[in-house]
C-alpha cells in the first residue's frame, strides 16, 4: 500500500490537489484540496464541495467518480476537499485511528467549521457525519464563530448513510456485523460492502483484513453509542438533502432512506429527496461510478435526476 500511495500522491499533484493535514492532540485529519476556478472576491469564502468517505475507505476509491465529475464541479465549486481519515485505507493509513466517535465527531466539525463547505458529500459513516453537523449547525451550535458569514452548508449528500435505522431489529443487525467483526475480522464485512464484488477487490482483502483487527480500529467500533444514532437530531438540518442508495445494501438497507425522509423536518420536505442506484449495493462508487456521478452531477445542477436514466437509477 505504501508504493500504492506514493503513485497515488504524484498524480494527485500532478492534477493540481494540495495535501493539508490538521491535528487534534496526537489524531491527524488529512485531506487533499483542488482549486477549480478563481474565487469570487466579492463572497467571503471560496465556494466549495468537500467529500467524506466511509468506514475504512480512502479518497483514492473516489477518484472514478471525481474525475467524472469535475466539469460539473468546476462550473459550480471554486474548490474540491477530499477527506482522508487517520488509520483508514487513504494516506493516513499508517496512522492511529481516532479513538472514540465522539474525537471524530468533534474533529470534523471543526473541520468543517473552517472550511465552511456550500455542499457536503458523505459515505456511510462519512454520511453520518455529515448529517451530524448539519444538524448542529441547524440548531446554531454550529460554526462556532463567524455565523453572519456561513451559517452551516446549504446542499448535503448523503451515501448510504449510518446513523438512521428503520426499526431496532435493522439496527441490531447493523451492529451484530460490527460486532462479528471484532471477533472474526473482515469476514464479516465482506459481504456487505458490494452487490457483486469487483474482481479486483481480491488484491486489497489483505489491506482491510489488517485494518479491520487493528487494536485501534476495535477500540473505535466499541466506541458506538446509543446517542450516537441522528434519528432524534436530523429534523433540525436545514439544509437541502439528497439521499442516494444502493438499492441492494445489505449494511445498510435501502428501507431505511424512506425512515431519514420521515426523521427530516416535514416543514422543509420540499428540500429533501432520495434516489436509489439500481444494481449496487454498499459502494456504488466502486460498483456503478458512471451512474453515480450522473446522478450527483444532475443534483448539482439543481436538477432531479431524468427519468431517462430509470434503467439505471430510481428517485423515490
Amino acid at each position: 500500500m505504501k508504493s500504492l500511495h506514493g503513485i497515488a500522491a504524484i498524480f494527485l499533484k500532478a492534477r493540481n490537489y494540495q495535501w493539508e493535514l490538521r491535528r487534534n492532540g496526537e489524531v491527524k485529519l488529512g485531506y487533499w484540496r483542488k482549486i477549480l476556478r478563481p474565487r469570487d472576491q466579492k463572497q467571503p469564502y471560496p465556494k466549495r464541495f468537500v467529500l467524506i468517505p466511509g468506514f475504512g475507505d480512502t479518497p483514492l476509491s473516489w477518484q472514478g467518480v471525481v474525475t467524472l465529475l469535475l466539469p460539473v464541479l468546476k462550473l459550480h465549486y471554486d474548490e474540491l476537499i477530499l477527506f482522508d481519515f487517520p488509520g483508514f485505507g487513504g494516506f493516513l493509513s499508517r496512522e492511529k485511528s481516532f479513538p472514540t466517535m465522539d474525537l471524530m465527531r468533534s474533529t470534523v466539525s471543526d473541520t468543517l467549521d473552517s472550511l465552511k463547505p456550500h455542499t457536503i458529500f458523505g459515505h456511510s459513516l462519512g454520511g453520518w457525519l455529515t448529517a451530524y453537523y448539519a444538524s448542529l449547525c441547524g440548531e446554531g451550535a454550529r460554526p462556532t464563530s463567524n455565523r453572519l458569514n456561513y451559517a452551516g452548508p446549504q446542499l448535503i449528500l448523503l451515501g448510504n448513510p449510518s446513523g438512521v435505522f428503520s426499526d431496532l431489529q435493522m439496527r441490531e443487525d447493523w451492529e451484530s456485523i460490527f460486532r462479528r467483526a471484532m471477533v472474526d475480522g473482515f469476514i464479516a464485512l465482506r459481504p456487505h460492502l458490494f452487490a457483486s464484488e469487483p474482481a479486483w477487490f481480491r488484491w486489497m482483502t489483505a489491506h482491510f483484513a489488517q485494518f479491520v483487527n487493528r487494536e485501534d480500529t476495535i477500540q473505535f467500533m466499541n466506541s458506538f453509542r446509543d446517542d450516537h444514532c441522528v434519528d432524534q437530531v436530523v429534523s433540525q438540518i436545514q439544509s437541502d438533502i439528497w439521499l442516494l442508495w444502493g438499492e441492494k445494501d445489505t449494511l445498510i438497507p435501502a428501507s431505511c432512506a424512506s425512515t431519514w425522509l420521515e426523521n427530516l423536518n416535514p416543514d422543509l420536505k420540499e428540500k429533501h429527496h432520495a434516489v436509489l442506484i439500481k444494481g449496487a449495493g454498499h459502494s456504488p462508487h466502486l460498483e456503478k461510478p458512471a451512474v453515480t456521478a450522473a446522478v450527483i452531477g444532475q443534483i448539482l445542477s439543481q436538477k432531479i435526476p431524468h427519468s431517462i436514466g430509470e434503467r439505471w437509477w430510481k428517485v423515490l
